[in-house]
């Protein structure tokens, strides 16, 4: 299964658009948000584009937890919403954990339960395969320390890619 993964959003609404432009391209059927969307009209504007289950984790920048529920909830019936920072869930027989927090992330791909480790939080893309766990890190909509970028992950291959947004907007 293909998975649009991102994080990091920061209501950067000009971004965001972008990135969504291209999932819908590349016709990904889910897709992962690892926390800080920031506001519930965010949240709306990726259910109404996608139209796709989404799994959610919060972080330390979202705002509304009811309405980002509600919202998520209501577009579409196989959707998931963590009640915390983090989650473990398995997808095509792969064991993920989704966090926000890279120091979360770091103990759960030490602990070798995982199949995939994927995160956000420091605005840094990054992947990297150890001892059979990928880490993974979308980098940042927001884009305030690289250009704006977000994952695709095949589920039953355990492999992901990074892209970037060319014409990322720095929000400052």
């Amino acid at each position: 299964m293909k998975i649009g993964v991102i994080s990091d959003i920061h209501d950067n609404r000009y971004n965001l658009r972008n990135v969504l432009i291209e999932l819908k391209e590349k016709n990904i059927e889910k897709l992962i948000i690892l926390g800080d969307s920031n506001s519930p009209f965010i949240i709306k504007e990726i259910c109404e584009t996608l139209q796709l289950p989404i799994i959610f984790v919060w972080g330390n920048n979202d705002g509304d937890k009811v309405v980002i529920t509600q919202i998520i909830n209501s577009s579409h019936k196989n959707s998931v919403v963590s009640s915390q920072s983090f989650l473990a869930i398995e997808i095509d027989g792969k064991k993920l954990f989704l966090t926000h927090f890279p120091e979360l992330a770091n103990l759960a791909e030490k602990s070798q339960q995982f199949d995939a480790v994927m995160y956000g939080h420091d605005h840094l893309k990054f992947i990297q395969k150890n001892n059979g766990v990928l880490l993974l890190n979308p980098g940042s909509i927001y884009a305030n320390k690289e250009l704006a970028s977000y994952a695709i992950y095949d589920s039953k291959m355990n492999l992901a890619e990074i892209f970037e947004i060319e014409d990322s907007r720095r929000p400052f």
